[in-house]
């Protein structure tokens, strides 16, 4: 099986996603799922096999390079959703999550993880562009949807007061369980000994 992740960045400054995409894959890769993510190449971007990052087209210019287009990524989210089995984009109001979308089309099943965009406190910021945004770009790339994903039960329910219909699976982000350090006494304490 292969999965194509689609995230817009994967610089630490751009928050959880950054972590728990990268993190994500690598825990399907251990259970044989050829897992892949394309992302646009800032100058934190994990160098990993497994992360494709591209070109970000008009980086230099404010509106444009908010956006974060990038025609590399748009060709090549074309170029792997063909040989994908799922497509599963991370985020909403940037270009490479609108690629995705359009990349999966009919030939893929689209999975759509938010990523608390649709809070009500996300929404009212910048309320209008997104709202046609939404209208114009990122609603048709997401109309076929297989499935959206809500890392809780109150995302699932900013997603329906969105006015998403699709089905919606409540999966938690996965954790790092740390290997369990044996902690022994330190010789003092054993002797009663304190210092």
């Amino acid at each position: 099986m292969r999965a194509l992740h689609i995230v817009a960045g994967l610089d630490p400054v751009h928050g959880g996603p950054s972590y728990s995409v990268p993190r994500l894959c690598m825990a399907l890769r251990k259970q044989d799922v050829e897992a892949d993510i394309l992302t646009v190449r800032e100058a934190g971007t994990p160098c990993d096999s497994f992360i494709l990052a591209h070109k970000q087209d008009f980086a230099g210019i404010p509106l444009l390079g908010a956006l974060r287009l990038s025609s590399d990524l748009a060709r090549a989210a074309r170029t792997e959703a063909s040989t994908a089995d799922i497509v599963h984009t991370h985020g909403l109001w940037l270009m490479p999550n609108v690629n995705a979308g359009y990349a999966a089309a009919a030939r893929r099943p689209l999975v759509v993880t938010p990523r608390g965009m649709v809070s009500p406190e996300a929404l009212a910021f910048s309320a209008r562009k997104k709202h046609l945004f939404w209208r114009v770009l990122q609603g048709p790339a997401y109309a076929h949807a297989a499935v959206w994903h809500a890392t809780s039960a109150a995302e699932a329910q900013d997603i329906r007061t969105f006015g998403v219909r699709a089905p919606i699976a409540i999966i938690p982000n996965g954790i790092d369980i740390p290997k369990r350090k044996v902690l022994l006494p330190t010789p003092g304490l054993l002797s009663g000994h304190w210092g």
